[in-house]
């Protein structure tokens, strides 16, 4: 066998050896892919089975398009009573209640998660330390329900909430008349330093209001 038939020899031979490493390959990836998929399907049908419906039965996996439900949701979207309408968020189902920029409104329920609560009040513990998360939460509630006036000033922004200010004090709050607690606390004290600056508080004010006001008279 001449050196030119000995090199064609060995490039076959290698060719051969590289095409089954690529079928290999193939059939190893194609293998960890079935692996996968039956792994996740097996998690998927023990999470099925541990979960009970409300009446302590076991949930039905078999689906049909009869029994597909949207879920109720509470943002005011499809599948709420509040979609393509004003809704109260945080609230399932009704038309939120007229929201005054200014006059007296209805009471909010409260902030919207009991973590949200212990969170706001731990983030702004300085000028609310001597109050609960259940003082500091009707505290909020009162605040924002009261109609502006004297040393109160306030706004309805453009998402429906109504905001109020204290012009002596510098507490601000944010909320839904009938719907949830944004925030509540005081711009003018910084929990960093330990200061409290008035001027600070209704800068705050000012900056937010003209940003984000739909009006400033009675509505």
């Amino acid at each position: 066998m001449t050196s030119k038939e000995n090199t064609e020899a060995v490039r076959r031979y290698h060719e051969r050896q590289a095409t089954r490493m690529d079928q290999r390959t193939s059939e190893l990836e194609r293998a960890i892919i079935r692996y996968r998929a039956r792994r996740s399907a097996r998690i998927a049908l023990k999470k099925l089975e541990s979960l009970k419906n409300t009446d302590g039965k076991p949930l039905d996996t078999e689906f049909s398009s009869d029994k597909i439900q949207l879920p109720l949701k509470s943002d005011g979207g499809p599948g709420s009573g509040n979609f393509n309408h004003n809704g109260v968020p945080g609230q399932v189902g009704g038309s939120a209640p007229a929201a005054s920029a200014r006059g007296e409104n209805v009471p909010c329920v409260g902030f919207e998660h009991k973590r949200t609560l212990a969170w706001k009040r731990k983030k702004h513990g300085g000028m609310y330390s001597s109050m609960t998360d259940s003082e500091y939460e009707a505290h909020a509630i009162t605040f924002l329900k009261q109609k502006c006036g004297g040393a109160i000033d306030g706004y309805l922004d453009k998402d429906g909430a109504i905001c109020r200010f204290d012009t002596k004090t510098g507490e601000f709050a944010k909320g839904f008349p009938g719907g949830y607690v944004k925030t509540c606390f005081n711009p003018g004290y910084s929990e960093k330093n330990r200061t409290f600056s008035l001027e600070r508080a209704q800068r705050y004010f000012d900056k937010h209001k003209a940003e984000e006001a739909t009006g400033d008279g009675e509505s």
